[in-house]
């Protein structure tokens, strides 16, 4: 009661001054400040208890600084505008998210070092994991907490959301569901919110004869030598940390060969992605995708996408080398003029596979034209005498022959599409070389082809029409 009385009286003794305090508030109600007048001739020194009053007139209730109104008046600190009152703003909070305790991005291309060697020990194609590792751990939502003007206003924050469970197989969740524990050795994959925990097979030693060929479901690491007689089967990638002999392998996906092949001419590596060798001797190569080396000598290589060669040397001596999308290397050939093959973009074989599936897929379109008029016909006997023709053994035959027909033309015409696509692939592929070619070099581009027969120097291969042209240094020549 009395300090209402108190109040009232602070209201009341501020009315009656001649000259009035100044109050605002910043554009977002977070602070407010007071610029007091001196007060007039005969009128009484300020009170806290009238700030006060005033500052809540003007509707500033919340954050009054009571320290700093009592220096004002103290102080007499008249005409300067001072800040009496500050919100409280609002603490955002921060949504749930996940840490991964493994590798997301795998380096799967050599990198070069600074003295032109390249680091092959840096190429990984697979992120494994042990049982009882933690391989995410869930951080949950935290939500914030609401501002307040100093006019009272409240401010809410954004509410924090948290993420859904992460999917897969292989691992398992902790009973607060913040952290995810595999359950198996193996390597770890993720695929947008999806994780994957799959076998891996790791051998600590050498492929033999002595301990016998690997076929197995997954990716397969051998820390030693594959020696030759020895054979390696994957569904994935294949990882070497030795040498490859005479040895097989077959994969899936990538195949890594750190230290290098010494095929001995009975090494075969067939893939369907990549594959990176330290270097390659006498070895046959199949792949879908890359081949990448510092060197190749004698090699019979095919690769779907590009064959690159890195490293200082960056070479290829002898063998047949054929990409389809291009060939990038250092040198190629020698000063002993070994003879070499090298080619690449589209060879003539395919031209006339596209050619045949597009006769076979016409004539078995004519052929089923025909098949869909007879049916139709036995559609209108049925219509005008009113008989029934469905058991027919006519039609019966006539049906199956179109299930058949069908089947083939959309067989050949997946055919006829993956054959375009190759065509696409190679319709622009060229032969780079940053150093030397040699005489004895014979090249194909397409179904062109040519021999080298002096050493030209950082160049490439095109073609142009209906011949090969060599360019160099900005200006071109055509060789024949």
């Amino acid at each position: 009661m009395a300090k209402n009385i108190q109040c009232n009286e602070a209201r009341e003794k501020m009315a009656t001054r001649l000259v009035k305090p100044v109050v605002g508030v910043t554009y977002d109600d977070m602070e407010a400040y007071i610029q007091l007048p001196p007060p007039a001739l005969g009128e009484p020194a300020y009170t806290i208890e009238e700030l006060r009053s005033f500052l809540h007139a003007n509707g500033i209730i919340n954050g009054i600084d009571e320290e700093i109104l009592k220096s004002i008046i103290a102080k007499e600190m008249y005409g300067v505008r001072l800040t009496v009152a500050r919100g409280r703003p609002v603490k955002e909070g921060k949504d749930g998210y996940f840490v991964y305790k493994f590798k997301q991005d795998i380096s799967r291309a050599p990198k070069e070092n600074d003295d032109g060697s390249v680091d092959y020990w840096g190429v990984t194609l697979i992120e494994t994991v042990v049982q009882g590792q933690e391989i995410v751990h869930y951080y949950p939502a935290v939500q914030g907490t609401e501002g307040i003007t100093v006019k009272g206003a409240r401010i809410a924050p954004k509410i924090c959301k948290e993420l859904p469970p992460l999917k897969g197989k292989g691992f398992e969740r902790s009973e607060d569901n913040c952290s995810y524990i595999a359950q198996i050795d193996g390597k770890v994959e993720m695929h947008r919110d999806r994780i994957t925990i799959l076998p891996v097979y790791e051998i600590y030693g050498n492929i033999d004869l002595v301990s016998g060929n690997i076929n197995f479901s997954g990716d397969v690491i051998v820390h030693g030598n594959v020696c030759t007689g020895a054979s390696i089967t994957a569904t994935e990638s294949v990882t070497v940390d030795g040498i490859m002999e005479g040895a097989v392998i077959e994969a899936g996906k990538d195949v890594v060969v750190r230290n290098g092949i010494k095929g001995g001419y009975e090494g075969r590596i067939i893939t369907k992605g990549n594959v990176v060798s330290k270097y390659m001797e006498y070895v046959t190569v199949e792949a879908d995708g890359n081949v990448e080396t510092d060197s190749m000598i004698d090699c019979t290589i095919k690769a779907g996408e590009k064959v690159i060669l890195t490293g200082k040397h960056g070479q290829i001596i002898g063998g047949f080398v054929t990409a389809l999308a291009g060939i990038d290397a250092v040198n190629i050939g020698n000063d002993t003029e070994v003879e070499t093959h090298v080619g690449v973009g589209v060879e003539a074989e395919l031209l006339s596979q596209i050619a045949a599936l597009q006769a076979k897929i016409s004539t078995t379109e004519q052929e089923l034209d025909k098949i869909n008029q007879a049916l139709n016909a036995f559609e209108e006997y049925e219509k005008n005498h009113g008989v029934s023709m469905r058991e027919d053994p006519r039609r019966m035959q006539l049906l199956r022959a179109r299930i058949r027909d069908t089947s083939i033309i959309a067989g050949e015409r997946a055919k006829l599409q993956r054959c375009n696509e190759t065509m696409e692939k190679g319709a622009t592929a060229i032969i780079n070389v940053t150093a030397g070619l040699y005489p004895r070099v014979s090249v194909r581009i397409d179904e062109i082809r040519t021999k080298i027969r002096q050493k030209e120097v950082f160049c490439r291969l095109v073609r142009k029409n209906d011949k090969i042209v060599l360019e160099r240094l900005g200006s071109g020549r055509q060789i024949s």
